[in-house]
C-alpha cells in the first residue's frame, strides 16, 4: 500500500509540474513576445515526458510553419498513444505507439525533398495514414 501511495504522490507531482509548464506556455503565447514564444515552442518540441515505468518517450513531434506574412502555424505531426498501463512483477509496464496525427506542410515536404528525402517516405508524410 505504501508503494502505491508513493507512486501516486510522484505521479501527482509530475502532472502538477506539467500543468505549471502548460500555464507558462499559455502566458507566453498571450504575451505576444515572439522570441520567448519560439523558445517555448522549441522546448516543447524537444520535451519528452517521463512515464510511470521511468521509460522515456517522445510524446509529440510538432512542425512550426512560417507563413508568407511571417506568422507561424504550429501543427502536431506525431503523438505517442498509450494503449495499455499495467503492473507486471511490481513494475509499471506501458505499451503504445507513435501515430501520425497530421500530414507535414507542403513547405516542409519541399525542403525535405530538396535535401534528398526519398519520395516514398515523403508520400507517407504528406498524407494521413
Amino acid at each position: 500500500m505504501e508503494e502505491l501511495f508513493t507512486f501516486l504522490t510522484e505521479y501527482t507531482e509530475f502532472f502538477e509540474k506539467m500543468e505549471d509548464t502548460q500555464q507558462e506556455k499559455l502566458e507566453l503565447l498571450l504575451s505576444g513576445d515572439l522570441k520567448k514564444i519560439e523558445q517555448s515552442i522549441m522546448v516543447q518540441q524537444a520535451m519528452d515526458k517521463q512515464l510511470e515505468n521511468k521509460e522515456r518517450r517522445l510524446m509529440e513531434i510538432m512542425e512550426c510553419e512560417i507563413l508568407g506574412d511571417g506568422t507561424r502555424r504550429f501543427r502536431p505531426l506525431f503523438q505517442y498513444r498509450i494503449q495499455e498501463n499495467r503492473v507486471e512483477n511490481g513494475s509499471f509496464v506501458i505499451t503504445g505507439e507513435h501515430r501520425q496525427v497530421n500530414p507535414i506542410s507542403e513547405s516542409l515536404a519541399r525542403r525535405l525533398m530538396e535535401n534528398g528525402m526519398p519520395q516514398t517516405i515523403l508520400e507517407r508524410l504528406t498524407r494521413m495514414p
